[in-house]
Parts: C-alpha cells; sequence; structure tokens
C-alpha cells in the first residue's frame, strides 16, 4: 500500500537522521501507524473489490441528510471507519492540541482564526 518510486535520492529513514531526531522520530511515527492500519486498509481494499465501494469518498454519500456536509470539501472519509479532517492552517494562538489522539479546540484560546474550524 505505499512505496517509495525513484532512484536519485535516498528515501530510508536512517538518511534523514537519528532515533531520537525530530525527523527521524516522525517519520517512524508514520510508518508504525501505516502497519498498525494495514489490516484496515487490506479489508477495505476486500470491500472495494468486492462490493464496489471506495477507499475515499465525500461526508455527502455516507451522511446524505446532513446538510451541513453537503459542499463540505476538507473532509473525507477514509473507508467504513475514519473521518479524515486535515489541519489545512496552523493555529498562531495554540488552540488546538491532541489529547489521547484526538484533537481538542481550548475554547479560551480561540481567536476565531479559523484555524480550527474543522475540530470545532
Amino acid at each position: 500500500m505505499m512505496r517509495s518510486h525513484g532512484e536519485s535520492s535516498r528515501r530510508e529513514i536512517w538518511e534523514f537522521g537519528k532515533e531520537g531526531e525530530p525527523v527521524y522520530d516522525a517519520i517512524l511515527k508514520f510508518i508504525k501507524m501505516r502497519y498498525t492500519l494495514l489490516p484496515y486498509i487490506y479489508s477495505t481494499s476486500w470491500k472495494v473489490t468486492s462490493d464496489n465501494g471506495s477507499f475515499m469518498r465525500a461526508l455527502v454519500m455516507d451522511f446524505p441528510k446532513d446538510k451541513n456536509v453537503w459542499n463540505m470539501g476538507s473532509e473525507f472519509m477514509f473507508g467504513d471507519a475514519y473521518l479524515v479532517a486535515p489541519v489545512t492552517k496552523a493555529c498562531k494562538y495554540g488552540a488546538i492540541s491532541v489529547k489521547n489522539g484526538v484533537a481538542v479546540v481550548d475554547e479560551d484560546l480561540c481567536v476565531g482564526c479559523m484555524a480550527c474550524a474543522a475540530v470545532c
């Protein structure tokens, strides 16, 4: 489900630093996440093949009665279980934090910069 293409530059994780360094640790975190998701990805692949499903789809496909999602272009479903809501703008004021894997908005710090609109 993931493949690095090309020969012109190195892609191995050790080319980006050592354990304990921010870039290396970030890459390692997402490699581990990828392997954790593989069973889900493979089972979703089977549903796509056997049931004419899709990996990614607009929220309106799963929630057609919810008018709030009819024109939502930044969030989508990844398979049946994951709602993907990318953070597209940095929140300059520290209003967004992640606790136990969930994005949380501190209402006292939020100044309406709209960076946390997907979370609110």
